[in-house]
């Protein structure tokens, strides 16, 4: 053991440098979710389920920008790893151009059609009245959350994981202070229940932007104003964009359209469990957010060793964190088991809906590990420069297995709500086999920077040759 960790030693200190300040940005950026739930939820459990079914519209906006910032996040990454600056600003460019794009149509959406997208989601009147009136303010918050996303890829990428630490702090702050004085009214201010969790968010998503451009724009180096650079692009650079990312767009649109579905079910399951599904979601994104921390890290260390060409150690290494995160995860899975009476009890939930999220964490522990440790290896895939095999993986298995599962137990069969909600999951026993299988082959490695595809041949003779080192 001690022999292992001399060796990796360099390995380790960068991981827990890295993945320590993102899975801080990344949990403050969750707990801003669980604050408003918390704080709404005490409105009652209409409330609750409509906040939660509009951060689900959310989720589906994040899945639609998300393959830009994958994809960008990859070019980040190995060109980092061989210090090319000029090509990051050009690839940070072209990333923030599709995401803003995006993002405009999903924030006109939420702010002139939020009764269209509540009546997808649920057939609850009650619920979806609440939820307009919570969409049609949430809507302004959208293109801020999303350009804070795009600063904070570049920044990880280029190993500055302070200032997203910082400037999540800072946004958390000003949310939670504002969901106390406009939620209930609180020193004075107007009462304006969901409408003021709305607002918070906003002037949150403003702050985490403001903090971010400002500090980000003094530090030696920034990239963040280097405005020339980043438009300046021409046909190859756009063609091998768009040949990366493609793959990744499809993976998490087509992914975010599979979980709407599943989302639309469970919106049609009674109240208790819909409200129980907002809380889940809170919690499965709390601990989503502190995991990626680490995911986030190794894809930053992956891209930048398969950028420099050290492909043997960047393929050793994968395989050292794909092991690593799911057993962290399992880890952090087992704590909120220990602690769910705990933390259940902060909210107000009727005694159906507590019962459910009981239950609801227990299969969590399992699946919960076994999700998280399929995706750690597809985003090692992203970070290797081959983004389409994940997406095959990830969507397929979704489509083919859990889709049908769920509008079988949900609308067909009509099962009981733990049981449609079980089923969820039943893809993952299957997938995780497939994608170890896949990494061990090293077909993943594909790199886009000239030192890595010199290293290239070498490494594949070395994978065909059984992963045997010389003597």
């Amino acid at each position: 053991m001690l022999k292992h960790f001399r060796m990796h030693r360099e390995f380790y200190r960068m991981l827990l440098t890295l993945s320590i300040p993102i899975a801080l940005q990344n949990v403050l950026s969750t707990s801003m979710s669980m604050v408003d739930t918390l704080m709404i939820g005490f409105k009652g459990e209409q409330t609750l389920a409509a906040v939660g079914i509009c951060n689900q519209f959310s989720n589906l906006l994040i899945s639609s920008f998300w393959g830009f910032a994958g994809g960008g996040s990859l070019f980040f990454a190995q060109y980092w790893g061989v210090k090319n600056e000029r090509e990051i600003c050009r690839s940070y460019g072209i990333t923030l151009t599709c995401m803003m794009t995006i993002v405009l149509i999903f924030g006109a959406a939420a702010i002139f059609a939020p009764e269209v997208i509540m009546r997808i989601y649920t057939d609850k009147e009650a619920v979806q009245a609440i939820g307009v009136r919570y969409l049609r303010i949430a809507g302004f918050s959208y293109p801020l959350q999303v350009w804070a996303m795009a600063i904070s890829c570049l920044l990880r990428s280029t190993e500055k994981v302070r200032l997203p630490l910082a400037a999540s702090v800072a946004a958390m702050l000003t949310n939670t202070l504002l969901n106390w004085l406009l939620i209930s009214g609180n020193w004075g201010f107007p009462a304006m229940g969901e409408q003021g969790a709305a607002l918070a968010t906003c002037a949150g998503a403003l702050v985490n932007v403001g903090v971010l451009m400002t500090a980000g724009s003094l530090q030696k180096g920034s990239l963040l104003l280097r405005l020339r650079e980043q438009f300046q692009w021409d046909g190859p650079q756009l063609k091998g964009y768009f040949a990366k990312c493609l793959p990744i767009i499809f993976n998490e649109v087509m992914y975010g359209v599979g979980v709407m579905i599943v989302n639309i079910v469970l919106g049609r399951q009674d109240e208790a469990g819909i409200a129980a599904v907002a809380l889940f979601r809170v919690i499965e994104g709390f601990v989503f957010a502190f995991y990626n921390g680490l995911t986030n890290a190794c894809g930053v260390m992956i891209g930048a060793g398969v950028g420099a060409g050290e492909l043997k150690k960047t393929f050793k290494e994968s395989v050292l964190v794909s092991i690593i995160c799911p057993v962290v995860v399992f880890t952090f899975c087992l704590l909120l088991v220990i602690v769910r009476p705990w933390l259940l009890g902060m909210f107000t939930l009727s005694d159906t809906a507590y019962g459910y999220l009981m239950v609801m964490l227990l299969i969590y522990v399992l699946a919960g590990t076994l999700r998280t440790g399929s995706y750690n290896i597809i985003n090692i895939f992203r970070a290797g420069g081959e983004p389409l095999i994940g997406a095959c993986f990830e969507v397929g298995t979704l489509f083919m297995i859990t889709v049908p599962v769920v509008l079988l137990t949900g609308v067909v069969w009509k099962l009981p709500f733990l049981m449609v909600f079980a089923s969820i999951y039943i893809e993952e026993i299957i997938k995780v086999f497939i994608v170890v299988w896949y990494l061990m082959t090293g077909r993943w490695v594909r790199p886009v920077t000239p030192e890595g595809r010199a290293a290239l041949p070498e490494f594949m003779a070395w994978i065909r040759s059984g992963r045997k080192d010389p003597e």
